[in-house]
């Protein structure tokens, strides 16, 4: 079995490709919904900025949900600032994801599981390895939902408040 740039079920290319593909359009679909995550995980309410304040706050206080997080985002961006860092994700999204799709073609390949029949262990492994392959790309990328902070809700690691 060739294991170079064909695989049996066709040119790695298109796997690069479908793949690219494949992974933007994920990305851009949940992009509103992962901005919206980002902005609560970073809230903290006005009353923990300063010195010594973090501790003071009440954790009820520091909570806010989904719909809150939405609306502020709305209020002061528009609906666009749900997709603010978009361009920036999909340069990253299609190279990764087409590296992704052909290493785990590649892989499965290597392991059998392009034979005839139910390969689950060789399909599993090339997964694996695959995700070991492009692990590195969401770490590297940060996007740059937060570099300002929604109106009174400053960031927990912005230059104008204490790290912990």
């Amino acid at each position: 079995m060739e294991h170079g740039m064909e695989s049996s079920d066709g040119p790695m290319l298109h796997h690069m490709i479908a793949g690219a593909i494949a992974g933007t359009t994920e990305h851009c679909g949940m992009f509103p919904i992962d901005t919206i995550k980002t902005h609560i995980q970073a809230y903290r309410p006005t009353a923990a900025i300063g010195v010594g304040a973090l501790e003071a706050a009440p954790a009820a206080s520091a909570n806010i949900s989904m719909v809150e997080a939405t609306r502020s985002i709305v209020q002061r961006r528009g609906v666009q600032g749900l997709f603010r860092g978009l361009t920036a994700m999909m340069s990253g999204a299609a190279p990764a994801h087409a590296v992704y799709f052909a290493g785990y073609e590649f892989f499965k390949g290597l392991f059998g599981g392009n034979r005839e029949g139910h390969h689950p262990m060789a399909s599993a492994c090339a997964g694996g390895i695959a995700t070991v392959c492009i692990l590195p790309s969401p770490l590297l990328a940060s996007p740059p939902l937060l570099s300002s902070p929604l109106p009174s809700r400053p960031l927990l690691w912005s230059s104008s408040s204490p790290v912990p």
